[in-house]
């Protein structure tokens, strides 16, 4: 990639693994590292031009398994924002 192109980062957390978040789609099976390994040649060579986050838990599951898949989301939403914050604040 050459460097200092534009670059608008999505990510979408249905990629990842159960075991790091819960999402409403299918999920694949990437892990957290494997997903901030490629992150990082993105935001180390490009651009950025902005950075979105999606794929949150499904609405209307019963409320324990809610409140679980949220307080998983979050914790991997907070680890994202970390990760990020190195890049781009």
């Amino acid at each position: 990639m050459k460097k200092n192109l534009p670059v608008y980062i999505s990510i979408d957390k249905d990629i990842l693994d159960k075991q790091y978040t819960e999402t409403n789609w299918s999920q694949g099976n990437m892990s957290l590292p494997m997903l901030e390994r490629l992150l990082s040649h993105f935001l180390e060579n490009g651009n950025i031009l902005g950075i979105d986050i999606c794929g949150e838990c499904q609405q209307g599951i019963p409320l324990p398994e809610y409140l679980q898949a949220e307080e998983l989301n979050e914790e991997t939403n907070q680890k994202l924002f970390e990760f990020l914050s190195h890049y781009i604040l």
